[in-house]
């Protein structure tokens, strides 16, 4: 997939675009249209455990520098109300992250 925007609201997907790939991820997602609510959005700081040209491994749960890692479904274990059978976690190496019109992180590297 390529160029994915995932669009929420009140905490669930409302949207799903991408430049590639777009209905591959709908038809994974599909089967927990009612489970889409948002879990986690983390945001990794720590510069030992970024992609490096020496290290291209992505490093303990995405907590390297600039990693985004989205995760949907159950947040009950985060302190969060959702208690379905449903997670999902995924890891972006390479995302961008804006915040209203705040970059936060771009292309896998963080901004503010």
């Amino acid at each position: 997939m390529k160029g994915l925007v995932l669009t929420f609201k009140k905490g669930k997907i409302a949207d799903i675009k991408a430049t590639e790939g777009a209905e591959a991820v709908k038809k994974v997602l599909e089967p927990y249209k009612d489970k889409y609510l948002l879990r986690e959005l983390g945001v990794g700081f720590n510069p030992l455990l970024a992609i490096s040209d020496d290290n291209q491994r992505i490093l303990h749960y995405g907590y390297g520098s600039g990693i985004v890692r989205l995760s949907l479904g159950n947040s009950a274990e985060l302190g969060g109300a959702v208690d379905v059978d449903f997670v999902s976690i995924w890891l972006f190496p390479n995302a961008t992250v804006t915040v209203g019109k705040d970059v936060w992180v771009k292309e896998g590297k963080l901004v503010k």
